[in-house]
């Protein structure tokens, strides 16, 4: 098995153990919409109004954006990115509204980096192959 092989195949790993993370974080956000997460402010009808309206958005987008990456569709980047995004302008531009995660804004970070290794080696990799 060549270099371009064995990239992809770490590179599907990738795309899932990130759907896998992905998944976690919608049921956290499941979690606080209905009420389970155990304070009374987490309750979607005790919410403040920002929360309200990323929980929401967030509890959908983020299941999907599993699924895509799960299963290597192109829309499945297309999906994570926002949700990537909104995650990081929530907790690192607006901490005052939603609170500081810095080891979520970390994660976001790093899987944006292996995403851009990933696709250099894989653009390199596959350049490299097309002109043998």
């Amino acid at each position: 098995m060549n270099n371009y092989h064995q990239t992809v195949r770490l590179y599907e790993w990738f795309l899932r153990v990130v759907a896998i993370f992905l998944l976690f974080f919608a049921l956290r956000y499941w979690m606080r919409l209905t009420g389970v997460f155990g304070d009374e402010q987490w309750r979607f009808d005790t919410m403040t109004e920002h929360w309200r309206f990323a929980s929401s958005i967030l509890a959908v987008a983020m299941p999907v954006a599993a699924l895509g990456l799960w299963g290597r569709f192109s829309w499945g980047v297309a999906v994570w990115f926002p949700v990537m995004a909104a995650e990081v302008t929530m907790h690192g531009f607006l901490p005052e509204l939603f609170g500081s995660a810095d080891l979520l804004l970390a994660f976001h970070a790093a899987c944006l980096l292996l995403f851009a290794v990933f696709q250099g080696a894989l653009w390199f990799y596959g350049r490299r192959q097309r002109k043998s």
